[in-house]
């Protein structure tokens, strides 16, 4: 099923853990930062372990125009996310996918 909201809302409502959360197109359109963490971790939160979270991003740290904002995905996840793994990261577009797996840790 999809369900559309405000990922980036502190209190995201969506209730249920999910074994694929997908973020094509969108991240990078978040360029508030306090919004953008709000948003990685609400996905975050909703992958169960052992479940997927694909993100399409730009993966360098750079201002392309007043409604994007590219972010080094990886080093982020990275940073604030030790229980997700690279599991693939494959060109797309003028962009890469990535394929995270979470973890117990």
């Amino acid at each position: 099923s999809f369900i559309c909201q405000d990922i980036s809302a502190p209190c995201c409502s969506i209730l249920r853990k999910r074994g694929l959360v997908v973020s094509l197109d969108v991240i990078q359109h978040i360029v508030d930062d306090g919004k953008f963490k709000s948003a990685m971790q609400n996905m975050s939160n909703l992958v169960t372990f052992g479940g997927y979270l694909l993100i399409d991003t730009f993966n360098e740290d750079k201002v392309i125009n007043t409604h994007v904002v590219a972010r080094d995905m990886i080093k982020y996840i990275n940073e604030t996310s030790p229980n997700f793994t690279i599991i693939a990261y494959l060109p797309f577009r003028d962009k890469y996918i990535t394929l995270f797996q979470k973890k117990r840790v």
